[in-house]
């Protein structure tokens, strides 16, 4: 049998634009023959599509898949945020599209397995040997930038459904199809998000493989609505920034990248790029932990002020906070679980330079621009009697009532969610 190259590469070329794409290819880390410019690749083979696809014994799978699939189970991205949302549907395994990509990903098949060998006939099914950095490998290694595992907790949901009905922070995208480069499987309203929603295995033209550019943070703007992001600090700040192995730009420019990293995070849920309050410290901007250069930091340079020993306990609780639509219940803050952490008091999505306002319905008190977004508790005392006070300790502290405020208009309501007998 002929050499296998030429058919599958006129087979793919042939469908409608992945003219361009197989150019791209052939340098990209998707190359995993042996001229492959990755430090992953074959010891001999030199086809370059043989690895996915073959004109001949392939699966049953479409496309003429020839890798071998895979057969495990994966633990799903979740989230407190996602979970107190009513009735959103919950996530199912990845479709079978998105497996194509994690047969290599996840580690659990070896990455030369394919249902038919170059050469072989055809349904003559073997393994081509790989190497690392011209080490012998046999699946993805568990250190390698591309490895997942079956754990996809720290990385973006996928098998989850777009309902913009139940998460009105998901971009309007008009009615189906969508009909764009980023779409879901099927592009219909019963669609879920799987791999090829962000990514094109053929193109690596915006780098990562994915299907638009994501300069200005487009393709995570292209389905995620944050309320007031667009007017937000973080959205519009010009002040330079490096992020960690990354060319130089601005914090507005860099966006969501700089707090969020979509796969093999460091803080879950919500994949952030570090723990709770290290994204803010480690993204360059609040911190002396930073591996990002934000060459103007020091009027925003937070993370000293919060080891003094009058400052809130940010750097003490872990994993304590939640974040719920509608904001955290009296008994998640209740005495076992008191914490303090950066977004008790900032909306990382809404907040911007802290000019102090006048609220014109409340004489001369002020909320900072800083604090936007962020849920309060407003109380109301009872008005004293005249002869027996009504008390609910033995200190004789009136009883006094709190209502939750989505949009506080007075910082002290902020305060007093935590500051008061409201927990």
């Amino acid at each position: 049998m002929r050499r296998m190259v030429a058919p599958v590469l006129l087979l793919l070329l042939m469908l409608p634009g992945l003219a361009l794409a197989q150019v791209s290819i052939v340098s990209s880390k998707h190359n995993l023959s042996s001229s492959g410019t990755g430090s992953i690749k074959a010891s001999s083979e030199s086809q370059i599509c043989v690895f996915c696809h073959t004109p001949h014994g392939s699966s049953s799978i479409a496309q003429l898949w020839n890798k071998q699939t895979t057969s495990a189970d994966y633990t799903l991205y979740s989230s407190d945020y996602i979970t107190s949302l009513p009735s959103y549907p919950a996530p199912a395994q990845p479709k079978t599209r998105s497996k194509l990509c994690l047969s290599c990903h996840d580690g659990t098949v070896a990455l030369g397995s394919v249902y038919n060998l170059p050469g072989s006939g055809g349904g003559s099914g073997g393994t081509i040997a790989m190497t690392q950095s011209g080490s012998p490998i046999t699946t993805m290694p568990a250190g390698a930038a591309g490895y997942l595992g079956t754990s996809l907790t720290n990385d973006h949901p996928v098998g989850y459904m777009y309902d913009r009905t139940k998460d009105p922070e998901l971009a309007d995208r008009g009615l189906w199809p969508w009909n764009t480069a980023v779409k879901l499987d099927p592009d219909a309203s019963t669609g879920t998000v799987e791999c090829q929603t962000c990514h094109e295995p053929h193109n690596n033209q915006f780098t990562k493989f994915l299907r638009v550019s994501n300069a200005n943070a487009a393709l995570c703007t292209f389905c995620h609505a944050k309320t007031d992001y667009d007017l937000s600090g973080h959205r519009n700040s010009t002040a330079p920034y490096t992020p960690p192995g990354g060319t130089a730009t601005t914090v507005g420019e860099y966006s969501c990248r700089s707090c969020h990293k979509p796969h093999s995070s460091g803080g879950t849920p919500y994949i952030l790029r570090a723990a709770e309050e290290n994204t803010c410290y480690e993204s360059g901007c609040h911190g002396t932990l930073n591996p990002g250069t934000n060459t103007t930091p020091a009027a925003r340079l937070i993370q000293p002020e919060l080891s003094q020993p009058s400052a809130h306990p940010v750097n003490t609780f872990s994993g304590r906070h939640k974040n719920v639509s509608g904001g955290e219940s009296q008994t998640q803050l209740g005495a076992a679980n008191r914490h303090a952490e950066c977004m008790d008091c900032h909306n990382p999505h809404q907040v911007r330079p802290a000019v102090v306002k006048v609220n014109p319905n409340r004489g001369d008190l002020r909320i900072s621009a800083a604090l936007k977004g962020v849920w309060g508790v407003q109380p109301t005392w009872p008005t004293p009697p005249t002869t027996t006070l009504t008390t609910n300790k033995v200190t004789f502290e009136p009883i006094v009532t709190y209502t939750k405020v989505p949009a506080p208009t007075d910082e002290y309501q902020i305060c007093l969610k935590c500051h008061s007998n409201y927990v």
